[in-house]
């Protein structure tokens, strides 16, 4: 009899560990399927585009959340938001916009961060400088430089359709840039006739690929040297704008929330995504999609590949990195 009895509770004690052993996995599986159901929505200026979506689905494979992409001028992308757009994360191609969200009581003081220096470009199709000798871009002496494109701007604006594209100096950041530049070179009144006006950069540069005009001032990004779209256009020539020309295109984001955000410490700056446990403890942090997506986007590993892009990487990112890499090693162990 006590034998049988002793049988019973052994089987009731492993029943009961094996039910514990059972909602626990599915506790973890919970957590898991809920943090793939996720989803945040990006909103990113048009030149930074390419890059961010490359971004968005390295971000989707480490973590599993989704990420839902819109494109558009930061002009466009800014009013939508004024007006009530439900954009979890705006990626503006200046620190303006996202500042006067904040000014406007949107979203929280401290929630604005740099993400990339842009860096503007003059593209033109080889026949329109018979007369004018191909050289290397240099970055001195800016007389010389100015010299050199203003007499591609004029050729562009006296060869064929006359025509020159530009992004909308009040929409898009690239656009302004092109406006300080052509204003640089004392042009600007000039060819105001000749202007086709993008509504954002990279229509601007559509203009140009597709023959309608012979020159553009677009984003260096849409045709630096590991960029796909320039494979496509044979007799291309390209020439980076020397910065002394425009005001600095230091492009920012803001979390579009009134609650600040949890940035640091950057888990990615640490997490190393080949291995598997490091990879499922994301799923353990109770930090919000939205503010671990800006974390990766500040993180050293994309902020590093910024140039293969086009850009330069955030000073900010760059400073609020080192200095949570500081904090970390001077607490006490």
């Amino acid at each position: 009899m006590r034998s049988t009895i002793r049988l019973v509770v052994k089987a009731l004690v492993i029943c009961s560990l094996f039910s514990v052993t059972l909602v626990f996995a599915q506790d973890k599986q919970d957590k898991q399927g809920s943090r793939n159901a996720e989803v945040i929505n990006v909103a990113v200026a048009a030149n930074f585009a390419a890059p961010l979506k490359a971004y968005a689905e390295q971000f989707s494979r480490i973590t599993g959340i989704e990420v839902n992409v819109t494109v558009a001028s930061s002009g466009t992308l800014f009013a939508q938001i004024q007006h009530g757009a439900k954009f979890d994360v705006f990626l503006s191609a200046d620190t303006a916009r996202p500042q006067a969200l904040i000014d406007a009581g949107k979203v929280h003081k401290d929630n604005m961060y740099q993400y990339a220096q842009g860096q503007l470009a003059f593209v033109y199709a080889s026949d329109i400088s018979p007369h004018i000798d191909a050289k290397p871009h240099k970055e001195e002496p800016y007389k010389e430089e100015s010299i050199y494109l203003y007499k591609l701007v004029k050729q562009v604006t006296t060869t064929g359709s006359g025509k020159l594209a530009v992004a909308n100096p009040l929409l898009a950041p690239y656009g302004e840039a092109a406006k300080n530049t052509l204003t640089h070179l004392d042009i600007w009144d000039e060819v105001q006739p000749s202007l086709v006006v993008g509504k954002n950069i990279l229509q601007a540069y559509q203009y140009f690929t597709t023959g309608g005009v012979k020159g553009a001032f677009i984003a260096y990004s849409s045709v630096n040297i590991d960029s796909t779209v320039n494979t496509s256009i044979p007799n291309i020539h390209v020439i980076r704008v020397p910065e002394a020309f425009y005001q600095p295109i230091t492009q920012a984001l803001v979390i579009n929330s009134n609650s600040k955000a949890v940035i640091t410490p950057n888990v990615f700056n640490t997490l190393d995504t080949s291995d598997t446990k490091g990879v499922e403890h994301l799923t353990e942090l109770t930090i919000l999609p939205s503010h671990l997506f800006v974390q990766y986007l500040l993180s050293d590993a994309v902020q590093s590949s910024l140039p293969r892009w086009g850009y330069k990487r955030s000073v900010s990112a760059k400073a609020s990195n080192e200095k949570a890499s500081s904090t970390k090693s001077s607490e006490p162990t």
